[in-house]
């Protein structure tokens, strides 16, 4: 079989990114022919994903560049026919005979699959974020810092109203004819299998009739972890991993953490960044690491290191969380989204739910004092690796939503 993945983002960068090129190896280790049109920097690129080797991974070997994207707010978002030229090019030359979508929500636009209606295969979908239901993306209201879940039952005006993204009256509207475009035009109707990752998600997006149908349950798999767990105790330290932005609750995190004299490590970017600095710039012990590889976060976690993953939004599943329950850390997190489907609070994680700085503080304060507690937390989150498929395991299960996508047989 051959397969085309379609993913804005092929590379390590990102959750999304991480998802697909992983799956694309473990599918290329199965046998499949699989390749992956993506963008780099202002240009698509079609890459063959057998030519990965373990020192040259997917997302990193031969690729063939193609045409510049568009840099038109009206192309990058609404419709583009360059993207449509290049997907239509792309389907000519490799004639594949499934194609899986990683987020066409921007660049690749709407069009895209106007141009896989003509060519007529199967289309499986993997959720990424809440596109679907939700015009700012991640039930989650720029505006009031609150998820919201307005949009879910295919209502398109509330981000008019609500100024949900960015706090802007122009991008909600925007963000409202986006999901009004996909509405009325039935583009979704295209699209066979909609793939999603967590429990919370499968409930989410099966709460819409029109999607419920093509709705199937995949969790998303445990990370490969490189080397041995750290078993040895460095100290106790607080981490942040993640953009920088309103949604993610760096501020929390910030507001909790700066009066604490332990090591702070922030891993990330994004626009707080300034205003992220400056809440630290009476705090010495505070480094900001920006965005580095995983090689080198992994090497700042280890039993002792308590990860704060104080997100607004509702996570489709959380990387950050399963990679450092992986590292052995003590992982405190808000309950939203996928998040509770990993950690049991008190036993391989904390959970703290509302939110807040101040619920954060007590709890991080709690383990600062106690650091054995924290330690042991952190050893038992490690088995983690035992309860969540492996990415082998999981791209089995891919591999028989394309078979039975393809045959029209049923998945019991």
């Amino acid at each position: 079989m051959k397969v085309l993945f379609v993913a804005p983002r092929f590379d390590q960068s990102a959750g999304d990114g991480v998802y697909a090129t992983r799956l694309a190896q473990a599918l290329v280790d199965k046998g499949l022919q699989v390749h992956a049109l993506t963008t780099r920097g202002a240009r698509f690129e079609l890459i063959n994903c057998a030519d990965a080797s373990p020192e040259q991974p997917v997302g990193g070997g031969r690729s063939e560049k193609l045409a510049t994207t568009d840099s038109g707010i009206l192309a990058k978002n609404f419709y583009s026919f360059k993207a449509r030229s290049v997907l239509k090019r792309v389907l000519r030359v490799l004639k594949p005979d499934l194609i899986h979508l990683h987020g066409i929500h921007q660049v690749f636009t709407l069009s895209c699959l106007f141009e896989l209606k003509r060519y007529g295969v199967p289309v499986v979908m993997t959720v990424h974020d809440y596109k679907l239901v939700c015009g700012n993306a991640g039930l989650f209201s720029d505006r009031r810092e609150a998820p919201c879940t307005r949009c879910l039952m295919g209502a398109v005006a509330p981000p008019v109203f609500e100024r949900c993204k960015k706090g802007s009256l122009l991008a909600s509207t925007g963000a409202a004819l986006q999901m009004a475009e996909w509405k009325y035009s039935k583009a979704l109707d295209t699209i066979d299998r909609f793939l999603v990752g967590s429990r919370f998600v499968l409930d989410l997006i099966s709460a819409n009739p029109a999607l419920a149908p093509r709705v199937r349950l995949c969790r998303f798999p445990c990370p490969p972890v490189k080397g041995e767990m750290d078993s040895g105790n460095h100290g106790i330290s607080l981490s942040f991993i993640g953009r920088l932005v309103p949604h993610k609750g760096f501020s929390i995190f910030a507001e909790a953490v700066a009066d604490f004299d332990v090591p702070i490590h922030v891993f990330g970017d994004g626009d707080l960044l300034e205003s992220a600095r400056r809440m630290f710039e009476k705090t010495p012990r505070a480094i900001f690491h920006g965005w580095t590889s995983q090689e080198e976060v992994a090497r700042h976690l280890s039993p002792g290191c308590i990860v704060v993953v104080p997100s607004l939004a509702y996570e489709t599943f959380c990387y950050v969380v399963v990679e450092a329950m992986l590292r052995g850390c003590c992982v405190v997190a808000s309950g939203r989204g996928g998040i509770p489907e990993l950690i049991k609070s008190g036993y391989n994680g904390v959970i703290v739910e509302p939110p807040t700085p101040e619920g954060f503080r007590e709890v991080i304060a709690g383990l600062l004092a106690e650091p054995d507690k924290a330690i042991e937390i952190g050893r038992r989150a490690a088995s983690i690796a035992t309860e969540l498929p492996n990415v082998e395991r999981h791209a089995n299960e891919v591999f028989e939503v394309y078979r039975s996508t393809f045959t029209g047989v049923p998945l019991t």
